[in-house]
């Protein structure tokens, strides 16, 4: 490369006041740059035809040595570039269908920085504007090959190969490599690498971007890289003539970013938006948030969230008050145990109701209580054998264990994304179902079931969510409040007042009686006793409910919602948040539907 440098150097050295000056920088490139860019480019073309040429016509290594060689001596090298086989090769690279593009040598002054030289003799600059739409492509053979015929299939599948040896050894694609390899991480990352300081950089990706875990690294890289300076968020993708794309069903987001290492440019604010359609419209719900502030909402997963500011705003008070804490604190959450796709082949699952118990499945559970299944095909757990085999102490030994279950799978446009109920003993879970077993549980079952079913929760969760799973990295950072360890002298004398208070239905006055325990964290146990009876009445009432019309399943009874209400006024008044504050998220929550 100095050989191509050198020039580029003296021509930006020389100036441009006048047409003779402007003349001889042209004489330069003509003569200087141009005939030993394009003896390089002849190389790279002999590189590049190995792979699309038949063995026999191939270039040899002694050719491609040949033609090493004679890149010191010009004319040699003329003479050699006008021989049969080097034309040959040459000829396949140049056809339409290949057209082989070297970008070094396009852009010498892009990948070598022609304005100074490294201390290590290096030259670096990069592109001063990156902008693209990469391919969505899942880096899977199943993915891949699932509509091509076998001889296709295996061509694919030795590529896909060869192109993750390759991933695993270049660092640059070490972020990608998160969860399902996606080809659009892949050309985030490089996008990244040659980006020049100062740079700016904007891609249209599939909204997974903005908050699925798998791609929690490559935000990583981007925000360690540089700020953010607008994020536009697509998420209608159920509808062809409103998606972005109508041939394929995504939701997409378009984002564009500096690559910078000014911490200035990391506090100054950006708008992010997100657009009920597939325009940018000036209408559509924005936020103003910081580079820096983003950790605010999840810090270890980093979402770039997309939702109005009045919710952001909220979201970072009632987190930076310190009053409730994040549920991976006491809980932890898991996939339910039976796995159809695994297990069916396996014959330890069956689909008549004679072989066993029907598994549940995520169309069981309801609020408060699991009904019979909405949708889908029943599944049967052949007990022994699923068994059979395992140790003890995997998970598949759950079902020992009183657990919650909420839904792993609730679309974005669901009366509710947060739905969960209690998980008796002796029941077996499939995958579309997580669960909390008590021994991985460090409060009351009930008061997680509190917490997820409660409108607090429903609206964290929406602010971040970008697609229809509810997955593990979720419930870890919703928050929750945090309780005392022990009991206080007054508990039992308060608790009988709040108890006479629920059981004539006077929940405002109970409200009341406890509203002088909220007032800081951690929570006095008194308190928790409350949510946790009136977690349990509400499973009551729901389970007398039996089946119920799937239209009637987006609400609770008539007697079990003034329950709930009073859990949802108790938990935003333990986070902290006024009736005004609460009444303005309800409303807003409601128009996320």
């Amino acid at each position: 490369m100095p050989a191509l440098i050198d020039p580029l150097i003296r021509i930006r050295q020389t100036p441009s006041r006048t047409a003779q000056q402007i003349r001889g920088k042209e004489r330069l490139y003509r003569s200087a740059f141009r005939p030993r860019c394009e003896m390089f480019q002849g190389v790279a073309n002999l590189w590049c035809s190995t792979f699309f040429a038949p063995d026999a016509q191939a270039v040899s290594p002694e050719e491609y040595q040949q033609a090493l060689d004679a890149l010191s001596r010009n004319a040699h090298f003329r003479r050699l570039r006008s021989e049969q086989w080097f034309t040959m090769a040459d000829q396949r690279v140049q056809d339409r269908r290949v057209r082989a593009f070297h970008w070094e040598l396009e852009f010498p002054e892009v990948f070598f920085d022609v304005s100074r030289q490294e201390a290590d003799g290096s030259f670096h600059r990069g592109f001063d504007a990156i902008i693209g739409n990469p391919p969505y492509d899942v880096l899977a053979e199943r993915e891949l090959t699932r509509e091509l015929p076998a001889d296709r299939a295996v061509d694919v599948c030795r590529f896909l190969e060869s192109f993750k040896r390759l991933i695993d050894t270049e660092p640059i694609y070490r972020p990608s490599k998160r969860g399902k390899n996606n080809l659009y991480k892949l050309f985030i990352c490089r996008a990244l690498d040659l980006l020049a300081e100062g740079g700016r950089f904007g891609f249209i990706v599939p909204m997974a971007l903005l908050g699925d875990d798998q791609a929690a690294d490559v935000r990583r890289a981007m925000l360690d890289s540089g700020a953010l300076t607008s994020v536009d968020a697509f998420p209608q993708k159920d509808d062809p003539s409103r998606r972005v794309f109508p041939e394929a069903k995504q939701s997409t987001s378009a984002f564009t970013m500096m690559r910078t290492t000014d911490d200035a440019a990391r506090m100054t604010p950006f708008v992010s938006r997100q657009h009920p359609a597939n325009r940018i419209e000036e209408t559509s719900p924005s936020l103003t948030l910081q580079t820096d502030h983003i950790p605010l909402y999840d810090p270890s997963n980093r979402n770039i969230v997309s939702c109005s500011q009045a919710d952001w705003d909220l979201a970072v008070k009632i987190m930076r008050s310190g009053r409730l804490v994040r549920m991976k604190n006491y809980a932890e959450s898991f996939q339910g145990e039976v796995n159809e796709a695994n297990e069916r082949p396996k014959g330890t699952i069956s689909y008549d109701q004679a072989d066993g118990d029907e598994v549940i499945r995520g169309a069981h559970i309801c609020l408060y209580t699991t009904r019979s299944a909405s949708q889908g095909t029943p599944v049967f757990i052949r007990r022994a054998e699923f068994l059979s085999g395992k140790r003890e102490g995997v998970k598949a030994f759950d079902h020992r264990f009183p657990r919650v279950g909420f839904q792993r799978k609730s679309p974005q446009n669901n009366f509710r994304r947060l739905i969960a109920c209690p998980i008796a003993r002796d029941t077996f879970l499939l995958e579309s179902v997580s669960y909390v077993p008590a021994v991985k549980c460090r409060l009351p079952l009930e008061i997680v079931l509190a917490v997820l079913n409660s409108r607090l929760a429903d609206w964290y969760f929406r602010l971040g969510s970008t697609n229809a799973m509810v997955s593990e990295y979720q419930f870890n950072n919703l928050p929750c409040p945090a309780f005392a360890q022990r009991r206080s002298d007054t508990d039992d004398a308060l608790h009988k007042t709040r108890t006479a208070a629920l059981d004539a239905g006077r929940f405002d006055e109970a409200f009341r009686l406890l509203q002088p325990e909220l007032d800081k964290p951690p929570f006095p146990l008194i308190v928790q006793d409350v949510l946790v009876q009136l977690v349990r009445r509400i499973i009551v009432i729901e389970e007398a409910r039996g089946d119920i019309a799937r239209t009637e399943r987006s609400r609770l009874a008539d007697t079990a919602q003034p329950l709930q209400d009073l859990i949802d006024r108790l938990l935003y008044a333990m986070a902290g948040l006024s009736e005004r504050e609460a009444a303005g998220l309800e409303e807003r929550l409601s128009r996320m539907l």
